[in-house]
C-alpha cells in the first residue's frame, strides 16, 4: 500500500535529514484527536460484581479493626449481617464515588496523550485539492510517498502493543463513548468525525520520549523521528510551488545517495476538469 504525507515548503528538511514530525494531539486541527468520552469508571453490574467479589473479605478486615470490647459483645456473625444488610447503601456510595471520579479520570486521561504520545498523520490520496491547500500551504509544498510495508511502519515491541504501527482512522457521526471497565483496545481513540472521512487517514502513534530529536518551540516542542529514506517512494512537488521550491527539492534528491530510487512528479491541474494531474 502506498500512503503519502503532505508537507509545506518550509519542510524540506525531511528530504535532507530524514526526520519526520510526530505532532501532539493538541497540534492537530481537530479539538477531538484522542478524546473519547468516557462515560463511566464501571457501570453499576461490574459494581455489584465487585462488591460481591470482596465483601466477604471487607467485613473480615473491618470487624478485624473493632476493639476487643466490642467484638466481645458483637459476635462476627451478627456484625457479618448487619454489613450485609447495608449493601444497597454501599452500592450507592460506590455509584457516586464513580460519578465524580469519572470526569476527572477523562480529563486526566486526555492531558496525558496531549504530554506524551505524537501522530504522524498519513493518507492514501496525493490526488486531494483540500489536503493541497491545507497541509501544503495553498499548493506551494509537495507530498512524500512512502512505502508502508517498510519496517519504520510496524515497530510494535510486542503482539499487544498499540503504538509504534500503521493505523486506520475511523470516521463516524457519532463521537465514542466508552466505560473504562470495557476499553479493549485503542480503537475508540482512532475514531473522527465523518467530516474528515475526506482525508482517508492512517496513523502511527508513538511516545514522544522516543523522539531521537526534540526542539523546544511554542506553543508545542516539536519531536522529530528517524525515517529511512529507502521508505521514501516519490516526491511530488504541488502545482503553485515556487521555483526556488522546486530546485530545492530537486537538488537534495539528487545530492543524495539513498534518494536515488526516489522519483520526481509535479502536480499540474487538470486542463477542463476540477483535478490534479501528477506528472513525472
Amino acid at each position: 500500500m502506498r500512503l503519502y504525507k503532505y508537507l509545506a515548503p518550509e519542510r524540506t528538511s525531511i528530504l535532507r535529514d530524514g526526520l519526520i514530525r510526530f505532532s501532539q494531539p493538541q497540534a492537530f486541527n481537530d479539538p477531538f484527536e484522542l478524546k473519547p468520552h468516557l462515560a463511566t469508571i464501571a457501570d453499576r453490574a461490574r459494581l455489584e460484581e465487585n462488591l460481591e467479589a470482596n465483601l466477604q473479605q471487607l467485613i473480615i478486615e473491618e470487624y478485624a479493626k473493632q476493639p476487643a470490647h466490642i467484638r466481645a459483645k458483637v459476635p462476627f456473625a451478627i456484625y457479618q449481617q448487619l454489613a450485609i444488610s447495608k449493601r444497597e447503601e454501599i452500592l450507592r456510595s460506590m455509584e457516586a464515588m464513580v460519578k465524580y471520579a469519572t470526569p476527572q479520570l477523562e480529563k486526566v486521561m486526555h492531558e496525558s496523550f496531549e504530554k506524551h504520545v505524537g501522530i504522524l498523520s498519513l493518507t492514501e490520496n496525493p490526488h486531494n485539492i483540500l489536503m493541497w491547500a491545507h497541509y501544503a500551504n495553498s499548493h506551494q509544498g509537495y507530498v512524500i510517498e512512502f512505502d508502508s510495508n517498510h519496517r519504520f511502519f510496524d515497530q510494535r515491541k510486542s503482539e499487544n502493543d498499540e503504538l509504534r504501527h500503521l493505523r486506520k482512522v475511523a470516521y463516524s457521526s457519532t463521537r465514542p463513548s466508552l466505560s473504562l471497565h470495557q476499553l479493549n483496545g485503542f480503537s475508540d481513540f482512532l475514531v473522527k468525525s465523518t467530516e474528515w472521512s475526506y482525508e482517508q487517514e492512517w496513523r502511527i502513534i508513538h511516545a514522544l520520549a522516543e523522539a531521537d530529536k526534540k526542539i523546544e518551540a511554542k506553543p508545542h516542542n516539536i519531536h522529530l523521528f528517524r525515517v529511512p529514506f529507502e521508505a521514501i517512494r516519490s516526491v511530488i512537488i504541488g502545482s503553485r510551488a515556487t521555483s526556488e521550491t522546486s530546485t530545492e527539492i530537486e537538488a537534495l534528491v539528487a545530492s543524495n545517495p539513498e534518494l536515488r530510487h526516489v522519483s520526481l512528479y509535479r502536480m499540474e491541474i487538470h486542463e477542463i476538469r476540477f483535478e490534479l494531474v501528477m506528472r513525472q
